[in-house]
């Protein structure tokens, strides 16, 4: 009698280990095959809810730009009471302790408990909980928690396999990230290349198009001393738009290559902006440079930014007729100041979005530097970056 209720309980655990091993072998199958694995957590955690006899499972995942975790996947819980938590702190329920600790929390008896971990699991009727950190290279990247309103507790082979699954579900969520990275750079790498293309194309044909023109206009205005002015004016015009279409073309094709700004002499990077814009506004620009102290890379970055912002303005807004671009690298404290003479405006009217005055001042603190905008109805407008001894390294 006894050797046949053994052989039956030996039968019923092998029995029970090929349902446990199938259901373990399809979760890890239907990982695998899915593109977006989170999409597919839910029907996987009900079945593992079936086969474990629970009725609520909860899968969180933390968003690092928000600092909390988000509730990707759940059942067993009225749509009405997951409104509130949706995003969860760190440290707070069971599942926001066991991501803050990096731990399996297990509770036990919940509904005659008093600890306040447990509120949120109580108020659903759950008796036994079990919440599973998911870890990918080494850090928590969400939770997978299973619980039971008709026991107490779980078995230590329930446990197991909840912890199976988990591992499952996080290497899962890893490889669907690690795709994801992988082709959002294989898109940047894609657009860096063909940016480079473009600016090869551009360098090899626009840029010594221009080139040639330029030189051709240069000889013009030297060879003919008796030209007429009319048409002494009119070359000298082709010259000066031909510079600054070479000057622009040069920054373009700095932003193509996506080359790094320091790479350049800040000196020369504001000749380029200068000579764009006498250009594109028919604006007499003066460029005064003091001193060669080179410049830290942020501050070096924060000095063509603002200039190029400055001198855009001037041209979409300003109606100015001069501009002068003064940069003092001779040591000590530093500056950049732009001003010009044209109708100015009314800094309580504007709005620092509208000028670009907002991204400005945020390089210039960034770079460790003051930004100052002096304007007024008439008055012309001065725009001065300026940093204290030290920076300019």
């Amino acid at each position: 009698m006894h050797d046949r209720d053994d052989a039956t309980r030996r039968g019923t655990a092998q029995e029970d280990g090929w349902e446990r091993a199938d259901l373990l072998a399809r979760t890890a199958a239907r990982l695998l095959s899915a593109e977006e694995p989170r999409r597919v957590v839910e029907d996987l955690c009900r079945d593992v809810m079936g086969y474990l006899g629970c009725q609520v499972f909860f899968n969180y995942l933390v968003d690092p730009r928000a600092g909390c975790l988000v509730l990707n996947a759940y059942a067993g819980v009225d749509p009405g009471a997951v409104c509130g938590i949706e995003l969860l702190e760190f440290g707070v329920a069971v599942c926001g302790c066991a991501a803050a600790r990096a731990e399996r929390i297990v509770a036990e008896d919940i509904q005659h408990s008093d600890d306040p971990m447990c509120d949120l699991v109580r108020s659903l009727g759950v008796q036994a909980y079990a919440a599973h950190p998911l870890f990918a290279r080494g850090s928590v990247i969400g939770t997978l928690s299973f619980g039971a309103r008709d026991r107490t507790r779980f078995t230590p082979e329930e446990l197991a396999l909840m912890r199976t699954v988990a591992d499952h579900v996080a290497l899962a969520l890893e490889r669907e990230r690690s795709e994801r990275e992988l082709r959002r750079r294989e898109v940047e790498a894609a657009a860096q290349d063909e940016r480079s293309r473009l600016a090869r194309d551009l360098h090899d044909s626009v840029t010594q198009a221009l080139f040639a023109a330029s030189l051709k206009a240069e000889a013009l205005s030297l060879g003919d001393d008796g030209a007429s002015p009319r048409f002494a004016k009119t070359i000298d015009e082709v010259c000066r738009l031909n510079r600054g279409a070479l000057a622009q073309m040069r920054t373009m094709l700095l932003e193509l290559r996506d080359e790094p700004l320091e790479a350049v002499p800040v000196q020369q990077l504001l000749r380029y902006l200068v000579e764009a814009t006498e250009s594109r506004a028919s604006v007499d620009v003066t460029l005064t440079v003091a001193g060669d102290v080179p410049l830290g890379r942020l501050l070096h970055v924060a000095v063509y930014r603002i200039a190029q912002e400055a001198l855009n303005n001037v041209i979409r807004h300003a109606a100015a007729s001069r501009v002068w671009v003064d940069l003092d690298l001779d040591g000590g404290a530093g500056s950049l100041v732009i001003r010009d003479d044209g109708r100015g405006f009314d800094p309580s009217t504007v709005g620092a979005a509208q000028l670009g005055l907002r991204s400005m001042r945020e390089r210039a603190a960034e770079a460790g530097a003051s930004l100052r905008v002096a304007s007024g109805s008439g008055t012309g407008t001065t725009v001065t970056l300026s940093w204290p001894p030290g920076r300019a390294v």
